[in-house]
């Protein structure tokens, strides 16, 4: 099952199978709230549900691979500046990490990249906790965290052109006008914006209390 939906794949329900086209006018784009980006997500969505059952989902909050994620992240971290840490910490990681990856039928990462310094290993990490905790609420946080969030939080954010008219005829074929990488919206975020500013109010209450920088 894609983790994603979009223009060309199908949609399952109850009674059935559909192929949606997201571009103007198709089966997926008549009213105004359909998707700008040409993408939803699909990962979370029960396809047993009839029309009009919203239904429940058990949201993962906080789940295993996030703890291998965030203990490998720590020994690369670690490892890259010099910081001291048990002996068996390094094998551990790896181990870990391989068995995340074995789920999903990939190679251990070091024998995809036999060379990756401690610092190549830490952006590796990055970039598999961005794939595997996909849609999870986490990379909002990530970006912030690792203070990287004026480069993917910010500027032109790209996706299909969902604005192609979608020929008459078959409505949920998707027209090859739709592939167009097309950007959908231009996102501001400044070095400010990692903190929030203090309030008027709270800076008069309390005069040895300094504003957040940039602010």
């Amino acid at each position: 099952m894609y983790q994603s939906f979009f223009g060309g794949t199908g949609w399952a329900y109850p009674n059935g199978w559909a192929v949606t086209s997201f571009a103007k006018g198709g089966n997926g784009n008549k009213s105004h709230d359909f998707t700008k980006s040409g993408y939803l997500i699909n990962r979370f969505y029960d396809h047993k549900l009839s029309a009009g059952n919203w239904g429940n989902v058990t949201f993962p909050t906080f789940r295993l691979a996030e703890m291998y994620l965030n203990f490998i992240e720590a020994v690369f971290e670690c490892e890259k500046r010099g910081v001291t840490m048990p002996a068996d910490y390094r094998a551990k990681a790896l181990e870990v990490w391989a068995d995340l990856r074995d789920r999903a039928g990939l190679d251990p990462i070091t024998d995809i990249y036999p060379n990756a310094t401690a610092a190549d290993l830490v952006e590796l990490c990055r970039k598999e906790r961005r794939i595997e905790l996909a849609f999870e609420s986490q990379r909002y946080f990530d970006t912030r965290t690792w203070m990287i969030a004026e480069e993917t939080d910010g500027g032109p954010m790209y996706g299909m052109d969902t604005s192609f008219p979608q020929p008459d005829g078959d409505a949920s074929i998707t027209p090859d006008g739709y592939w167009q990488r097309t950007v959908f919206e231009t996102r501001v975020f400044k070095k400010n914006h990692y903190l929030y500013p203090f309030s008027q109010r709270e800076l008069d209450r309390n005069k040895l209390l300094t504003q957040n920088y940039g602010w």
